[in-house]
This record gives C-alpha cells, structure tokens and sequence, in this order.
C-alpha cells in the first residue's frame, strides 16, 4: 500500500505540474483522483501502521497545499480561457 500512495502522489504532483503548463479539462478530472487517491490511501496508511500522525498530516498538509494552488491556477486559467474565447464571438 505504501508504494501504491508513494506512485499516486508524484503521479499527482506531476500531473498538477503539467496543469500549470498545459491546463485541460481531462488534466484536472485526473489530478483531482489522483489527488483523491493519495489522500484516502494517506489516511489508511496512517490509521493502519500507526505512523507519528504530526510528521504525516505535516508532509500531507504540504501536498494538498501545493497540488491545490495547481489545481487552482489551472482552473483559472481554463477559465480565463474560455471567457476569451467568448468575447471573441
């Protein structure tokens, strides 16, 4: 399970990186599972093993907050995208 969670977190973080770059739609359906999936797998890890939940919840606050800022930088530009697009009409 840990490598599951290890794979699924730089699968995200790299998936919000292209975000930055590249924004698509069908980009940020995917980050958003894999962002998902990192968190439920994170959570069963630290429920299951009994790891030292302030260093887990610490590196897990750190992911969320840069895959969130991603995401949201995307997301702003898919929209400025389309309200260009619009005018253009």
């Amino acid at each position: 399970m840990l490598i599951f969670h290890i794979l699924t977190a730089l699968t995200s973080i790299a998936g919000a990186t292209v975000l930055l770059f590249k924004p698509r739609q069908m980009f940020l359906y995917l980050n958003y599972a894999f962002a998902l999936a990192t968190l439920i797998s994170g959570t069963y890890l630290i429920v299951s093993v009994k790891t030292h939940i302030i260093e887990a919840c610490l590196m897990g606050l750190f992911y969320l907050a840069g895959v969130s800022f991603c995401i949201a930088v995307a997301q702003r530009k898919l929209a400025l995208g389309r309200l260009y697009k619009s005018s253009k009409k």
